[in-house]
């Protein structure tokens, strides 16, 4: 991940007093690899995301203003605190927030588009904004 988009995110964070903040790198990274082995993504890949059976895709290509109301309701899946990872189309390893979920939509509406992820400590549900301006929510037991 590129430095500058690290210091926006942490200028923002500051500016608009927002309950994130970045974890230990080691940390993130583990977190990351246990994620990638219950969803079985392939963490090698830049999108690992690809190739696989989402439990739901909202598309907001062509209804951008869309994106809020459905990452709410998304994020509804979710507990209290998440953990947002900053993919911004790099390869693994990347920067991990420790973030309360009300405060994710106001950080990220602060900062210009990059993409990202979205899991809890349950990593129950993972939910990706990706390049083609779509929110991808997989589910560990889509049967229910």
């Amino acid at each position: 991940m590129a430095n500058s988009l690290t210091k926006d995110i942490e200028d923002a964070i500051g500016r608009e007093t927002i309950d994130c903040d970045f974890i230990p790198d080691e940390n993130g990274t583990q977190l990351i690899i246990r994620l990638a082995e219950k969803f079985s993504f392939e963490i090698k890949q830049l999108f690992m995301w690809a190739n696989k059976n989402p439990a739901e895709v909202y598309d907001y290509q062509k209804t951008p203003n869309q994106w809020e109301h459905l990452l709410l309701r998304s994020l509804a899946n979710f507990s209290d605190r998440i953990f947002l990872v900053v993919t911004n189309e790099d390869f693994f390893p990347w920067k991990v927030l420790d973030c309360k979920k009300d405060n994710c939509i106001k950080l990220l509406t602060e900062l210009p588009y990059f993409e990202y992820f979205i899991f809890d400590d349950s990593m129950d549900y993972v939910l990706f904004d990706t390049h083609d301006n779509a929110l991808i929510l997989f589910h560990s037991n889509p049967t229910n």
